[in-house]
């Protein structure tokens, strides 16, 4: 193994670590959709947890929106 590769896989750890926690603690998804990410998220490390933020992102944009409007 390379130099650098010994430093992205712990990173990679710890990013999904993170995405799992985020995930856990959030309140709108049901136990099943929990469960369903939290596979995707270990499955494919990086690609799923580049796919739970931007998912998250697009919500908490349209949650937004639909505030302001309400305003």
């Amino acid at each position: 193994m390379t130099d650098w590769s010994l430093l992205l896989i712990p990173l990679v750890i710890i990013i999904d670590g993170l995405a799992i926690w985020d995930l856990i603690n959030k309140k709108q998804y049901s136990h099943g959709m929990k469960i369903l990410w939290i596979v995707v998220i270990i499955l494919f490390p990086i690609l799923g947890v580049s796919i739970y933020y931007f998912q998250v992102s697009l919500f908490h944009r349209n949650s937004q929106r639909k505030h302001n409007r309400k305003n």
